[in-house]
């Protein structure tokens, strides 16, 4: 396997705000320890899909207050602000902002609006005093086959895809539950859902792009995801182009995790080994982050 260089580990986060100034200050504490020069990733999460009846937004963690698509689009230009007045110069930052596919608003109206935002975001970012060398935002959620049914998923990346203009794309920063690993390869997918099914809400829609959580010291998160790069390459002609790797080592601190808490650069290292022990599915592992709470 050819040698790879860790990269710089940022700190994504499980959101229970959106205010602008809170969010500024928590962009400028994550941005003044990235490295000159370096390209990165982060994730914000503000949670659960909802619509309250007169408008799409989410269920923030924590509080799980109502949230407004225009609340979650101030507190990323706040975090973005924040980020960029204080990260090393020369870095580029990719925000994602996400979701998860968790309850019952998880529908394809959500999954517009949702794009739509960061549409808005993008657009945002180019204006002057444009951020637009440094900055790009892009779409998340967190889909995991245990939160929810393949169909109601999909019709969220549906939504999501037709409205989605480049460079909105989102990444899945879920996971593959139950999937093919190396001591169990005839596992199916959890929740009704098939490998089809996983493959086309983390890369096979136009939006689609694979950020996948790597938890267990195991390594078996590490071989799922393999295997899903292998069946895409193998069924669909491509190998999934995987930018990074997520842990939650900062949010386990302190809790039971019995095993799901992967060091980013234990997670970097599994994903990067596992994709690149097998020509089939080689590609550079280019990002690594790390989950925790908001308030932390």
């Amino acid at each position: 396997m050819a040698r790879f260089h860790l990269p710089y580990a940022t700190v994504s986060r499980y959101m229970q705000t959106t205010d602008w100034d809170a969010s500024r200050a928590r962009g400028c504490n994550d941005g003044e320890n990235v490295p000159e020069g370096e390209d990165v990733v982060v994730i914000l999460d503000y949670g659960q899909p909802w619509f309250d009846g007169n408008e799409y937004g989410t269920i923030v963690f924590g509080t799980y207050d109502f949230r407004s698509m225009a609340q979650v689009e101030e507190g990323a230009k706040g975090y973005i602000t924040g980020f960029f007045e204080c990260m090393g110069r020369n870095a580029y930052l990719t925000l994602a902002v996400g979701v998860n596919n968790y309850g019952r608003e998880v529908t394809r109206e959500h999954g517009a609006a949702w794009a739509a935002m960061i549409n808005d975001l993008n657009t945002w970012v180019a204006t002057p005093p444009s951020y637009a060398g440094s900055v790009t935002v892009r779409g998340a959620s967190d889909i995991e086959p245990s939160f929810n049914g393949p169909l109601v998923t999909r019709a969220w990346v549906d939504g999501y895809n037709a409205a989605m203009l480049s460079p909105s794309f989102y990444y899945d920063f879920g996971s593959c539950d139950s999937c093919p690993f190396t001591d169990c390869p005839s596992c199916d997918p959890a929740n009704d859902w098939e490998l089809e099914d996983i493959w086309y809400v983390s890369y096979g829609a136009t939006a689609a792009l694979p950020l996948p959580e790597i938890y267990l010291q195991s390594g078996v998160n590490a071989e799922q995801w393999q295997r899903m790069s292998l069946y895409s390459s193998t069924v669909h002609g491509q190998a999934m182009m995987m930018r990074g790797s997520l842990t939650q080592w900062r949010a386990c601190q302190g809790k039971e995790c019995y095993g799901v808490d992967n060091r980013p650069d234990q997670g970097w290292s599994q994903l990067t080994a596992a994709l690149n022990a097998d020509p089939r599915t080689a590609v550079p592992v280019s990002w690594a982050t790390d989950m925790t709470w908001e308030s932390q």
